[in-house]
């Protein structure tokens, strides 16, 4: 079973962790590491998750919290009751796609072969590279019926970063897949969950903004930054290492189309060979999603991409979607 790393992340907008949990973290962790034979570690990991989540929500009524004020585009989960044993909710994205050298692309797909021929223009994907797809943004009331089987799960707000590798031959039949390369999430519930019943490679991360899909960076100018590392909010600097960044505009027009960066985002997802893929499914069709092209200043860190890079005049798509994923991954070849 994948190994599902973690950063121990603060900040002053987000929910500070506990020894407490610092010590279900360590234990986690061993577990994890027990016999895969027996898988033993895992099942006493998804019950302390369950555990976990059940005092944090307890714990947050206790406080009275409630959600943040929502940005106007960003709607309640609609599809829950429609899928309602599916993972579901309301997620206001912002997906760039940026080249990478080929050699890297190929290390990332292998052992599956590229489907070099993806059509995307060479001005923004040249000669000797392959795209690259970073999806950042904000999930709102997402909704799991039963997480691994066990008990329901609903998880308030939730910022993201996930990068994928697309466009590869999975099947051998050209059919494209992409390849889930890394996800950073701002809470630690979810990205134990998504561990254990996606197999993500998921990290935590501290987020700014916090709780929204970006923030203004004067006039019409917006921005979103991930980092790792520890966050000091009381008498100094921390140590952070950003992950990626983005400052960026809206735009009437786009080198790729909105049915190819859509197209992009609905192809089948895998973590590792072998282990079976899953779909998240967009869905664009409602009053607030007022999609949109974007153009702006993308700069990526490792382990994003192998070195820090600057994408000046990187192109990307936003809306604010609902989404749907199966909860349970499933054979690849049924996705054909």
């Amino acid at each position: 079973m994948r190994k599902v790393t973690h950063l121990l992340t603060t900040s002053p907008n987000s929910p500070s962790i506990s020894i407490s949990t610092r010590t279900f973290l360590v234990v986690a962790m061993k577990l994890y590491s027990m016999d895969s034979k027996t898988r033993i570690g895992a099942r006493m990991v998804s019950v302390l998750v369950l555990c976990m989540a059940a005092l944090a929500g307890l714990a947050s009524a206790l406080r009275g919290e409630g959600p943040t004020r929502l940005d106007r585009r960003q709607a309640p989960n609609q599809m829950a009751i429609s899928y309602p044993t599916a993972q579901t909710g309301s997620f206001n994205m912002t997906t760039f796609i940026v080249p990478i050298p080929l050699g890297d692309a190929y290390s990332l797909a292998s052992p599956y072969n590229l489907i070099l021929n993806h059509g995307l223009p060479g001005s923004v994907i040249p000669t000797g590279t392959f795209p690259l797809q970073i999806v950042v943004g904000y999930f709102y009331d997402i909704r799991q019926r039963l997480v691994l089987g066990l008990l329901p799960l609903r998880v308030q707000q939730l910022s993201v970063v996930e990068v994928y590798l697309p466009f590869i031959d999975v099947l051998g039949t050209g059919m494209p897949f992409r390849r889930s390369v890394s996800t950073y999430m701002d809470q630690l519930i979810p990205a134990l969950v998504g561990g254990l019943s996606q197999l993500h490679d998921t990290q935590l991360a501290y987020f700014d903004p916090p709780h929204a899909a970006y923030k203004s960076a004067g006039g019409s100018t917006l921005s979103f930054q991930a980092a790792l590392g520890l966050v000091n909010n009381i008498d100094g600097p921390g140590l952070v290492s950003p992950v990626v960044q983005a400052v960026f505009e809206h735009t009437t027009s786009s080198p790729i189309s909105a049915a190819t960066f859509r197209a992009m985002l609905d192809q089948p997802y895998y973590t590792t060979a072998g282990t079976g893929c899953n779909t998240a499914t967009l869905y664009y069709n409602y009053s607030n999603a007022n999609p949109s092209f974007v153009r702006g200043d993308v700069q990526t860190y490792a382990p994003i991409t192998t070195t820090s890079t600057d994408y000046q005049d990187a192109v990307g798509y936003t809306a604010a979607t609902q989404w749907v994923s199966p909860s349970t991954l499933a054979a690849c070849s049924s996705f054909a």
